[in-house]
Protein backbone atom coordinates (compact mmCIF):
# COMPACT_ATOMS: atom_id res chain seq x y z
CA UNK A 1 0.00 0.00 0.00
CA UNK A 2 1.34 3.41 -0.96
CA UNK A 3 1.63 6.14 1.63
CA UNK A 4 -0.14 9.43 0.99
CA UNK A 5 2.12 12.47 0.72
CA UNK A 6 -0.77 14.94 0.99
CA UNK A 7 -0.08 15.83 4.63
CA UNK A 8 3.60 16.58 3.98
CA UNK A 9 2.75 18.77 0.99
CA UNK A 10 -0.08 20.45 2.90
CA UNK A 11 2.25 21.35 5.79
CA UNK A 12 4.81 22.87 3.42
CA UNK A 13 2.14 24.94 1.66
CA UNK A 14 0.74 26.10 5.03
CA UNK A 15 4.17 27.40 6.04
CA UNK A 16 4.65 29.24 2.74
CA UNK A 17 2.95 32.63 2.67
CA UNK A 18 3.49 33.14 -1.06
CA UNK A 19 2.82 29.60 -2.32
CA UNK A 20 5.24 27.10 -3.84
CA UNK A 21 5.85 25.43 -7.17
CA UNK A 22 6.10 21.65 -7.55
CA UNK A 23 9.83 22.11 -8.13
CA UNK A 24 10.25 24.01 -4.85
CA UNK A 25 8.27 21.34 -3.00
CA UNK A 26 10.47 18.61 -4.52
CA UNK A 27 13.59 20.41 -3.31
CA UNK A 28 12.25 20.75 0.26
CA UNK A 29 10.67 17.29 0.53
CA UNK A 30 12.23 13.91 -0.30
CA UNK A 31 9.54 13.27 -2.93
CA UNK A 32 9.87 13.11 -6.70
CA UNK A 33 8.32 15.97 -8.64
CA UNK A 34 6.02 13.63 -10.59
CA UNK A 35 4.59 12.34 -7.30
CA UNK A 36 4.11 15.88 -6.06
CA UNK A 37 2.27 16.89 -9.25
CA UNK A 38 0.01 13.85 -8.95
CA UNK A 39 -0.73 14.58 -5.29
CA UNK A 40 -1.45 18.27 -5.97
CA UNK A 41 -4.02 17.33 -8.62
CA UNK A 42 -5.82 15.07 -6.12
CA UNK A 43 -5.76 17.46 -3.16
CA UNK A 44 -9.11 19.28 -2.90
CA UNK A 45 -7.62 22.18 -0.91
CA UNK A 46 -4.65 22.95 -3.21
CA UNK A 47 -5.14 25.34 -6.10
CA UNK A 48 -3.04 27.22 -8.67
CA UNK A 49 -2.72 30.78 -7.45
CA UNK A 50 -0.68 32.14 -10.37
CA UNK A 51 1.87 31.23 -13.02
CA UNK A 52 5.58 32.13 -12.92
CA UNK A 53 7.73 32.47 -15.99
CA UNK A 54 10.37 29.75 -16.14
CA UNK A 55 13.11 29.00 -18.67
CA UNK A 56 12.57 28.88 -22.43
CA UNK A 57 9.16 30.53 -22.37
CA UNK A 58 7.55 27.94 -20.12
CA UNK A 59 5.50 28.67 -17.05
CA UNK A 60 5.32 27.05 -13.60
CA UNK A 61 2.20 26.83 -11.48
CA UNK A 62 2.42 28.31 -7.99
CA UNK A 63 0.19 26.36 -5.58
CA UNK A 64 -1.52 27.65 -2.44
CA UNK A 65 -3.98 26.15 0.03
CA UNK A 66 -7.63 27.08 0.28
CA UNK A 67 -9.37 27.35 3.62
CA UNK A 68 -11.81 24.45 3.67
CA UNK A 69 -14.30 24.58 6.55
CA UNK A 70 -14.53 21.49 8.72
CA UNK A 71 -18.32 21.33 8.41
CA UNK A 72 -18.23 21.26 4.61
CA UNK A 73 -19.99 17.98 3.68
CA UNK A 74 -18.96 15.87 0.72
CA UNK A 75 -21.69 15.66 -1.97
CA UNK A 76 -23.79 12.52 -1.75
CA UNK A 77 -24.80 12.43 -5.43
CA UNK A 78 -22.02 11.96 -7.96
CA UNK A 79 -21.95 12.78 -11.66
CA UNK A 80 -25.03 14.94 -11.46
CA UNK A 81 -25.20 17.77 -13.97
CA UNK A 82 -26.04 21.17 -12.66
Amino acid sequence: MRRSRHNQIREMLKDSTDGMTARELAIKLPIQRASINCALKKMPDAFIDRWEKAVRGRYRAVYCLADVPEDCPYPKVRNERI
